[in-house]
């Protein structure tokens, strides 16, 4: 599988306390599944190419790498696990009660956004790659 970060990459993104949320070996499958959120969002794009499929332009190489771990990041700090979907989602609780008083919150719109996080490029990895020229929903030309 293409992925564009490494583990040791994730780690100069995510903090080690972020990093301690997640399931051993959910570091690798979150680049992954990340990676492939960062190859939709890139898949009109045209640029030269290693043999494993990888920007030979730096630059490009970079912002992928980039917004493959922001992704990861965006996921960890919503509590969001790629894995499950949207449908992994944990819904959030609306009210509170203590001692007679109550607290109630509007929570759709929070929901609905962590839900789509899961399945969908964070708008701050969108940006990493729309700032280097790729992420375009136009079709490339040869």
């Amino acid at each position: 599988m293409l992925t564009y970060a490494t583990v040791e990459q994730l780690a100069g993104h995510v903090s080690a306390a972020q990093l301690d949320k997640l399931d051993d070996g959910d570091d690798v499958r979150y680049i992954e599944a990340a990676s492939v959120l960062v190859r939709r969002a890139t898949k009109n794009d045209q640029y030269e190419a290693t043999p494993a499929g990888l920007p030979t332009d730096p630059v490009l190489s970079e912002a992928l790498t980039t917004a493959t771990c922001w992704q990861v990041r965006q996921w960890i700090a919503l509590s969001v696990n790629p894995l499950a979907g949207a449908a992994g989602v944990k819904p959030a609780a609306s009210s509170a009660s203590v001692n007679g008083a109550s607290v109630a919150y509007d929570v759709a719109a929070s929901s609905a956004a962590r839900a789509d996080s899961a399945t969908s490029l964070c708008d701050a990895s969108r940006d990493v790659l729309r700032d280097v020229g790729l992420a375009s929903a136009a079709v490339g030309r040869a």
